[in-house]
């Protein structure tokens, strides 16, 4: 490296409000707590709900302010969605990958596995009373 280029470090701190334009945030934050942000100030948990992040549904808090809407994990603090909207250019983020939980497999809605376990009983069903009549 060059003597003349300097390295910025940046430290996170989450007690002084130095959290690093919000990527990570105390965790199990609930509705209506609020938590200081050095850039935006005051931030107040308005949201808590089930979103699907790199491939696991979990427990995300929200809070926004007129520019920008956030999603954090609430177990860990850390963001998973935010969009800005200025008045030239909008920023999305979204967390796609992680090695802080493990994907889970697809979960089916018991609705469906209803319908398929009778389904396969019905057809069963059809199968033998067709066997018998067929003796």
């Amino acid at each position: 490296m060059d003597e003349n280029q300097k390295i910025d470090y940046s430290s996170l701190n989450l007690e002084t409000g130095k959290l690093g334009e919000a990527f990570i945030i105390p965790s199990n934050l609930t509705e209506g707590q609020t938590f200081f942000e050095q850039n935006e100030g005051n931030i107040t948990i308005e949201e808590t709900e089930e979103r699907a992040y790199a491939g696991v549904k979990r427990t995300t808090v929200t809070a926004s302010n007129p520019k920008t809407m956030w999603h954090w994990d609430q177990q860990t603090g850390f963001l998973v969605e935010a969009k800005s909207t200025y008045s030239n250019f909008t920023i999305t983020t979204t967390a796609k990958e992680t090695n802080i939980w493990e994907p889970q497999p697809y979960e089916m809605d018991p609705t469906v596995a209803i319908v398929l376990v009778v389904a396969i009983i019905a057809g069963l069903v059809v199968i033998v009373i067709f066997r018998v009549l067929k003796k």
